[in-house]
């Protein structure tokens, strides 16, 4: 009789890393100690589970395995400028990259072959509900119980009407809409349509922008992708989509559009913000390496960084790759950028059913200049299973990947 419980183990632990990194879809009133607790445990658990298992990772399967090293490494090598230049002691300084151990997720799912269908259905439960819940707190709001933003009162908690709650796991929104509107356009199953649009609304609700935008262009080029007749049927459907917006361009997008227009009529902050990470902030040469490393809030470092976004409103959040730039270093940068090309390359995908992976790696390239996300503690569980994906896809290609069958009989095995 087959172990089912250490397989249920494996699926538990994989879970609990994610919602770690999301924090738990950020329980309004649950105090910080108890996300912190389950970050430091979540990472003490991977190094544990990857030192005792490392013999048994076969690196021939892992096209991602150098990039996920230097993402884990070069951020610990970070510490070091951090304390020479600023001043920030070790313990602060790995503090705070304590959440960047969940790359170590990527080591896992390899280590016990974790099935491909439990990956997608785990990212599509975690995608649904971030947008469920993004959409449904829009009609519940004075009373909300998940959000990430501390300036609830405030202005900039309000965007063209809407309420910015702004929920961590959005990246798993991304891979809902892109993944079952490719998915539909191969098995047109009503299903997954309908998957889709509850992902762009949350999308709507979410009411960032170039978010929306990039996703919608990733739509876009998945029909053109599509091979023979479905094609031309997609790029109808979206054809149809954007006349109905265009009549309802005032009621859906009015708001946006007076907002858009307003912000491009005043002095960009985020272009002064721009400058100065990238021209002033460099106590030394050997920053633009290294990076300045990762602050932490209770260092004089982290202070001073709070305090240009305070006094100045220079956030590094808000200026893409020049914020990994100034904090892990020009290193760390160029690897983002090599693996979103790297995860475009046709040889890894060999039929439509894969086509919403290089879309991926393409929607986070398109937002590298406005937003970046590979140190950001919800991001990374996500980016550990896009990768592992693209490895599933590569050596199905080639032949050489066991059915799902299989798959679940070698983690059985591994489990028991």
């Amino acid at each position: 009789m087959k172990n089912r419980s250490g397989s249920t183990w494996i699926f538990l632990f994989v879970i609990f890393v994610t919602q770690t990194g999301s924090r738990m879809w950020s329980f309004h009133g649950l105090p910080d100690v108890v996300f912190d607790i389950c970050e430091f445990l979540s990472a003490l658990a991977l190094v544990i589970v990857v030192a005792m298992h490392y013999h048994a990772i076969d690196e021939e399967r892992m096209q991602f395995r150098f990039n996920v090293l230097l993402f884990l490494l070069l951020p610990l090598v970070s510490m070091i400028p951090a304390a020479i230049f600023h001043n920030q002691s070790f313990w602060l300084s790995f503090s705070i990259l304590r959440t960047n151990f969940a790359w170590l997720l990527y080591f896992v799912l390899h280590i016990f072959k974790v099935p491909r269908k439990f990956v997608i259905t785990w990212m599509t439960i975690v995608g649904v509900v971030w947008a469920l819940l993004t959409i449904i707190q829009q009609f519940t709001f004075p009373y909300y119980w998940f959000y990430t933003r501390d300036a609830i009162t405030s202005g900039d908690f309000f965007r063209a009407g809407l309420y910015r709650f702004m929920l961590d796991p959005h990246l798993f929104g991304t891979f809902i809409v892109i993944y079952y509107y490719n998915s539909f356009l191969v098995n047109w199953k009503w299903q997954s349509l309908l998957i889709v649009i509850i992902g762009l609304v949350g999308f709507y609700c979410y009411t960032t922008r170039q978010v929306a935008l990039a996703v919608v262009i990733c739509m876009v080029i998945i029909s053109v992708m599509q091979p023979g007749r479905a094609k031309y049927v997609a790029l109808s459907v979206m054809a149809i989509g954007f006349i109905l917006l265009l009549l309802n361009l005032d009621a859906l997008l009015g708001s946006y559009i007076e907002l858009t227009s307003e912000q491009l009529a005043k002095d960009n902050i985020r272009i002064y913000s721009a400058k100065y990470f990238l021209f002033e902030y460099w106590p030394h040469w050997t920053t633009v390496l290294f990076g300045n490393g990762a602050e932490h809030m209770n260092s004089d470092y982290g202070k001073e960084i709070a305090g240009l976004g305070e006094n100045l409103g220079y956030f590094k959040g808000d200026v893409g790759l020049i914020s990994p730039l100034s904090t892990f270093g020009i290193l760390y940068v160029l690897n983002i950028i090599f693996v979103n090309l790297k995860g475009l390359r046709p040889s890894y995908y060999g039929t439509a059913k894969s086509y919403f992976l290089p879309a991926l790696f393409l929607y986070s390239l398109m937002l590298l200049l406005i937003s970046e996300h590979y140190a950001y503690p919800a991001a990374i569980p996500y980016f550990c299973m896009i990768f592992y994906l693209v490895d599933k896809s590569y050596w199905k290609r080639r032949g050489e990947l066991p059915d799902e069958a299989e798959e679940e009989d070698h983690l059985l095995r591994r489990a028991g």
